[in-house]
C-alpha cells in the first residue's frame, strides 16, 4: 500500500488535482471516504510543514471497502493499486450512465474501437480515467 501510495503522490497531475479538490467531510459512500481520506493525506504528504505521515484513516476507509486489506498483511501492490484507482474514479466519475452502447457490426473494426471509446469516455469520466486508462 505505501509504495503505490508513494507513486501516485509522484503523479504530478493527480497531486495537482487532489490538492486543489475539497472532498465532502461527510462522504456518502466507502469511494468517496476512500476519495476524501486520499486527498487529506495528500495535502499532508505535500504540506512543507510536514516532515512524516501515516496512511492510517487511507488504510481504514479502504479496508472498510475491501476487507483483505484489514490486517497488516503483505499485500499484492498492483491488485491494491487496481482497487484503489477504482475507487477513486467512482467517487470522481461524472459521466452519463443509462446509454447502452450500440456498435454497426457493419462499420470498420477501427470504426468500432472509435465509437466504443467515445461510449466508453461519455460514461466513465473522471481524472482517473484520464491519467491511467488507454486503449
Amino acid at each position: 500500500m505505501n509504495s503505490v501510495i508513494q507513486c501516485l503522490s509522484h503523479t504530478n497531475e493527480l497531486t495537482k488535482f487532489l490538492r486543489n479538490y475539497s472532498a465532502t467531510k461527510s462522504p456518502i459512500s466507502k469511494d468517496q471516504q476512500i476519495l476524501y481520506e486520499f486527498s487529506k493525506l495528500i495535502r499532508e504528504m505535500w504540506s512543507p510543514n510536514t516532515h512524516s505521515v501515516t496512511p492510517l484513516e487511507l488504510k481504514r476507509a479502504f479496508s472498510s471497502k475491501h476487507r483483505m486489506y484489514s490486517d497488516y498483511n503483505q499485500q499484492d501492490a498492483q491488485e491494491f493499486l487496481r482497487f484503489f484507482l477504482d475507487s477513486l474514479h467512482s467517487a470522481l466519475n461524472t459521466g452519463n450512465k443509462g446509454e447502452h452502447l450500440r456498435v454497426d457490426d457493419n462499420l470498420s473494426d477501427n470504426r468500432k474501437a472509435e465509437q466504443t471509446w467515445e461510449w466508453y469516455c461519455r460514461h466513465e469520466c473522471s481524472i482517473i480515467r484520464d491519467l491511467f486508462v488507454g486503449q
